[in-house]
Formats: structure tokens, C-alpha cells, sequence
């Protein structure tokens, strides 16, 4: 084994796991390709890490955005609850006002 398998090796089994056939093969790439490829590689995956925190933080806002229209949606709501539960009274009580 390289020192890089060894590596993966010796994590893998701190943590009690077992490598997966991918891994193992990962591993010798990763020994294969050369220093500028790996580089590469890393860039890579920093920028796809950098744009899902990009696209969950464009989420986030879009929530926040939406927060005070849903907040007012509510409000509007229960406010026609508490007219109707008014009407509902005011009726209900007329009613029992005008039994003989």
C-alpha cells in the first residue's frame, strides 16, 4: 500500500469502519494522478461546497422574504375568523333576545 492508501486505510479503521471497494479505488487514483490533478480536484470541490452554500443561503432569503407576506396572510385571517365568530354571537344572541 502508498502512504496515501495507508492513510484512508488508517482513518477508516479509527473510525471502525471498513473501505469500500470505491474508496480503495479512489485512493489508488488518487495516487496515480499527478500533484496539479489532485490541486484540481480540490478546487473543484471547494467551488461545488462554496455554491451549495450559495444556493441553501439563496433559500434562506427567499423564506425570509416571504416571512412578513405569510405573517400578514395570517393576520388577515384570523382577523376574518374573529369577525365571523362576532357575527356568529351577536346572531346567536339576537336569536335568544327575540324567543318569547
Amino acid at each position: 500500500m502508498t502512504v496515501g492508501l495507508l492513510l484512508v486505510a488508517s482513518r477508516a479503521r479509527a473510525q471502525g469502519s471498513v473501505l469500500s471497494a470505491a474508496e480503495v479505488l479512489e485512493a489508488k487514483l488518487m495516487r496515480q494522478i499527478g500533484p496539479h490533478t489532485r490541486a484540481w480536484i480540490a478546487q473543484e470541490a471547494a467551488r461545488e461546497a462554496q455554491m451549495q452554500e450559495l444556493t441553501e443561503a439563496a433559500a434562506l432569503s427567499a423564506v425570509r422574504a416571504e416571512a412578513p407576506m405569510l405573517m400578514d396572510r395570517r393576520s388577515r385571517a384570523l382577523e376574518t375568523l374573529s369577525n365571523l365568530m362576532k357575527k356568529l354571537s351577536e346572531t346567536s344572541a339576537s336569536i335568544t333576545q327575540n324567543l318569547p
